[in-house]
C-alpha cells in the first residue's frame, strides 16, 4: 500500500472525516480487493480512480521486479552447481601444492591411488571379466585320464580313449579346419565310427570275453 504525497495533496479539501474513510476505504482495497462505492460523488470517485490506477501499477512493477529477481536467483544458483561440478574434479600437477591452485590428484601415504581411484580400477576389471564371463567359453583339451574315465562310462577301452587324445593333440584339437569346443560330443563321434576304421573290429568292453569264458 502506497499513498503518494501529490495524492494526500490532492485530498487537502477533504475534511478529516472524509480523507480518514477514503484512507480506510483504501486500505480495504488492498486487503480484500473490494472497491468502495462513491456513486453519489464524483469528486471522490475520481479521486479513487486515480490512487487505484496508481496502486495497480505500482502492483504489477513489483511482481515483474520479483520475477526479474527469480530468474536471476535462478540462474545463479545453476552457475555455483556447474562450477562446483568442474571443481570436484581431480587435475594432474606437478608438484605436491599443485600449480595455480590447481589440486593433486588424491594419494595415500604409500603413494598409491585414493580409494576412489582403486574402485575405479577395480570396476574396470570387474567389466572385463563380466564381458569375458558373457563370452563363448574357452575349450579345454582334457587329459589322458579324463578322456579314459569318460571312454570308460561309454562303455570303451581305455586305449581307444589314449588313441583319440594322441589324435586330436597331434592336430591341435581341430574338428576339420575349426577349434574344436565340446572334447565329448568329439569322442562320442569317435566311438561311433571306431568299428570301421582301420579296416578292422574294435571291440567294446561289453564285447569283450568274460573271465569264466576263459576257465570252461
Amino acid at each position: 500500500m502506497i499513498l503518494l504525497l501529490e495524492h494526500v495533496h490532492a485530498m487537502d479539501e477533504l475534511t478529516d472525516e472524509e480523507f480518514g474513510a477514503f484512507i480506510r476505504n483504501y486500505a480495504r482495497y488492498v486487503e480484500t480487493g473490494l472497491e468502495p462505492a462513491y456513486d453519489n460523488d464524483r469528486a471522490m470517485r475520481m479521486l479513487w480512480k486515480v490512487v487505484k490506477a496508481f496502486d495497480d501499477m505500482n502492483v504489477q512493477k513489483m511482481e515483474e521486479r520479483d520475477k526479474r529477481r527469480r530468474e536471476a536467483n535462478k540462474k545463479n544458483i545453476n552457475k555455483r552447481w556447474n562450477d562446483k561440478k568442474y571443481e570436484s574434479i581431480p587435475m594432474v600437477s606437478q608438484d605436491t601444492n599443485g600449480i595455480n591452485g590447481i589440486p593433486n590428484i588424491p594419494t595415500d601415504t604409500n603413494g598409491s591411488l585414493s580409494v576412489s581411484d582403486s574402485v575405479s580400477e577395480s570396476d574396470k576389471k570387474d567389466k572385463c571379466e563380466k564381458k569375458n564371463t558373457n563370452g563363448v567359453k574357452r575349450f579345454k583339451a582334457p587329459t589322458v585320464e579324463q578322456a579314459k574315465e569318460y571312454f570308460a562310462n561309454q562303455g570303451y577301452m581305455e586305449s581307444e580313449a589314449e588313441r583319440f587324445v594322441d589324435h586330436f593333440t597331434a592336430n591341435g584339437w581341430k574338428v576339420g579346419k575349426s577349434p574344436m569346443k565340446d572334447w565329448k560330443a568329439a569322442a562320442r563321434n569317435w566311438m561311433r565310427n571306431v568299428k570301421g576304421w582301420n579296416g578292422g573290429y574294435q571291440q567294446t568292453m561289453a564285447e569283450l570275453p568274460d573271465e569264466g569264458d576263459f576257465l570252461r
